[in-house]
């Protein structure tokens, strides 16, 4: 239920049992008795106006209790309630620790606060609300408040010595129905007020203090479904994304520092050998045509890797921002890997590798693809798995499946295979299995990690499964081209 419809509902409430108490008294009397009442306490107020100020003050002082209670005895503030209760011929008094401070400087002596503590029901039986004081007779009403563990007592007195020849059974019986109409309103009313606002309200705050201060660790739950619950949940969302945000800028910042890193470091390794063989041909080391060819050799591959390293950069840099353009094409799937397989022979020219493939995909079937890009992917694949291939029989299984919607390829190794707990990782930037060995092959760290971006921009998805000793597998998934597409 919403906030608005429980504060109508209470409106309505109040109306209704106050025009009931007005039916069952008696017009005649009932009407005697607001005549007199409203020109003299509530100065043309309707009773209805008065009972919604008074559950105004109480719901500003229950507030105050829970935020901030040391003002409930700050003399600005308790003049302030007097000035409000004085519209309606009333005036304050406080106690504190038995203790009365005589706000309104109502002109009692101590024998009047005496006869008042007397009628506390935390000194005494609740009785009458009326205290005759030295020729005056006076109404009252308390309520009390907790400040570090000492109770203040806030009492609302109002003079009614002119009603005191109508001070009858039926004026007494009236202000018990009253007072009773009073509290059946304002305790529910309060109730609500502090548990659907003020508390929401207080978490709230709190939240804003935690994210002032950079904690962002924390979580607001809303008690209810009202206005108040939504803004919770929209300002635990808030917190959520901004945290969320915060995360991610943390991880682009060390993935920045990482790539400086392993740019720096992946750059310096082979201008440092090139610079080291250029400077061998300048001092005359390379003093022979064989020894001159191996240096110039070694100068070339070494720039070859630098080539291959700052194009792969390039590229991840370009996939990295969405800023790489995809040609994509319906192609016979089996015949592209096939093309790929001779491809990769004739590059690879190794005659130890063997490179095999299982193919359970029918000659027609096509998918979509960029064939450049996807290419890439395989030839990514089967060069990082040759780096790892250190047993005499090395080979290389090229397997195609197809799916109802889609085309499995794995690309299967007989290597050394990966670790488990390294595993989910592989795919990572500029990540390695094993940092020496890496160094030692070559590459640029960024093999695996460009396959899976070009992949998953095809609306594929890549996975890797190893065993060590026996081996790694990496598979890939391509969309299929269905009928009517």
């Amino acid at each position: 239920m919403s906030i608005r419809i429980k504060l109508i509902i209470a409106y309505m409430i109040m109306i209704t049992l106050s025009g009931f108490i007005l039916v069952t008294s008696g017009f005649g009397m009932i009407g005697s008795f607001f005549s007199n009442m409203t020109s003299i306490v509530m100065k043309d107020k309707q009773l209805d106006e008065v009972v919604y100020e008074v559950v105004d003050l109480l719901a500003d002082l229950k507030s105050t209790e829970q935020i901030e209670p040391a003002l409930l005895l700050d003399k600005s503030y308790m003049e302030e309630v007097e000035k409000r209760i004085s519209e309606f011929s009333s005036t304050l008094i406080v106690k504190y620790k038995d203790d009365f401070i005589n706000v309104g400087q109502l002109d009692v002596s101590q024998d009047f606060f005496q006869k008042l503590l007397m009628k506390n029901p935390y000194y005494h039986t609740r009785g009458e609300r009326i205290i005759t004081h030295q020729e005056a007779t006076y109404f009252y009403m308390e309520h009390d408040f907790t400040y570090q563990g000492d109770r203040i007592t806030y009492y609302f007195i109002v003079d009614v010595t002119l009603f005191r020849d109508t001070h009858t059974t039926f004026v007494r019986g009236f202000l018990f129905v009253l007072i009773i109409i009073l509290l059946i309103v304002i305790l529910p009313l309060t109730y609500i007020l502090s548990r659907d606002i003020i508390q929401p309200l207080k978490k709230l705050e709190e939240g804003t203090h935690n994210i002032q201060k950079g904690n962002l660790d924390f979580k607001l739950e809303a008690q209810s479904k009202n206005e108040i619950g939504r803004v919770i949940n929209s300002f635990d969302r808030m917190r959520y994304e901004l945290k969320k945000s915060l995360e991610q800028q943390i991880e682009y910042e060390e993935n920045r520092k990482e790539l400086i890193s392993s740019i720096s470091h992946d750059l310096k390794t082979p201008i440092t050998s090139i610079k080291g063989y250029v400077e061998g041909i300048m001092d005359g080391v390379a003093n022979s045509p064989e020894k001159l060819e191996k240096y110039l050799h070694v100068i070339y591959n070494k720039s070859e890797h630098m080539d291959r390293l700052i194009d792969d950069l390039f590229l991840f840099s370009k996939l990295d921002l969405n800023r790489l353009p995809f040609d994509m094409e319906d192609i016979q799937v089996s015949r592209f890997i096939e093309d790929c397989m001779d491809e990769l022979k004739l590059e690879q020219g190794h005659g130890d590798i063997k490179i095999k493939m299982q193919n359970q995909v029918e000659e027609d079937t096509l998918v979509i693809i960029d064939s450049q890009k996807i290419r890439r992917v395989i030839f990514n694949i089967v060069q990082n798995a040759i780096k790892y291939m250190e047993k005499d029989d090395k080979i290389l299984t090229i397997s195609l499946t197809e799916r109802q919607d889609t085309v499995s390829i794995s690309i299967m190794d007989n290597g050394v295979g990966i670790k488990k707990e390294q595993l989910p990782f592989i795919f990572n930037k500029f990540y390695r299995v094993d940092e020496s060995r890496n160094t030692k092959a070559g590459g640029t760290g960024l093999g695996l990690s460009i396959a899976k971006q070009i992949i998953e921009a095809h609306g594929g998805t890549i996975w890797a499964r190893s065993q060590q000793g026996e081996g790694t597998t990496i598979c890939f998934t391509l969309k299929k081209v269905m009928n009517g597409e």
